[in-house]
């Protein structure tokens, strides 16, 4: 599949990488080779000043997809109090070759949230060596911070809903 905004960006995963990276069996060998992969695609075109544009955009929905078939691999994907929301630059949709991903894991509260599954989902991805920054908020979390900290606000505004029950038009972003 390709970027549907840019139809000449490098091709996403296929449907066939999509189911196997979302088994619970998937291992991290094979998460790293598809990952080594798409992304030597994005470097190659990033040094040839293919357009920066259709790049950042290409590689953060590449990304999209693999932490949406991790989580379902983790099966958080069966979870109703949880979401896994992008922020800041990747919020917007934009990643650069070599950055960082930041992720806020969503929770409705301290006790619906399936711990040991979030643990797990995130020692995953550093095992399959995303470099990734994370926080695990509830949305009141989030609402009281936000109103001591311009940063957490500007993250929160520039945010998006990868995966999850808990949708963006909630209070943590209605908002603001």
């Amino acid at each position: 599949m390709d970027f549907p905004a840019f139809p000449d960006a490098p091709p996403l995963l296929t449907q066939e990488e999509k189911q196997e990276l979302a088994q619970p069996n998937c291992s991290i060998v094979r998460y790293k080779a598809i990952i080594e992969e798409k992304t030597s695609v994005y470097n190659d075109l990033f040094h040839s000043l293919y357009p920066i544009e259709k790049l950042v955009k290409g590689l953060s929905s590449f990304f999209d997809e693999i932490l949406q078939a991790a989580w379902t691999a983790k099966g958080l994907n069966n979870e109703n109090h949880v979401s896994l929301v992008a922020v800041g630059g990747y919020g917007r949709s934009e990643l650069h070759p070599k950055s960082d991903i930041d992720l806020l894991i969503l929770i409705e509260n301290e006790t619906s949230a399936p711990k040991d599954k979030l643990e797990n989902f995130i020692t995953f991805l550093w095992d399959i060596n995303l470099d990734i920054g994370h926080s695990v908020r509830t949305i009141d979390e989030c609402t009281t911070l936000a109103e001591q900290d311009i940063t957490i606000i500007t993250n929160l505004i520039e945010s998006r809903t990868l995966t999850g029950a808990i949708q963006p038009t909630h209070p943590v972003t209605a908002e603001y």
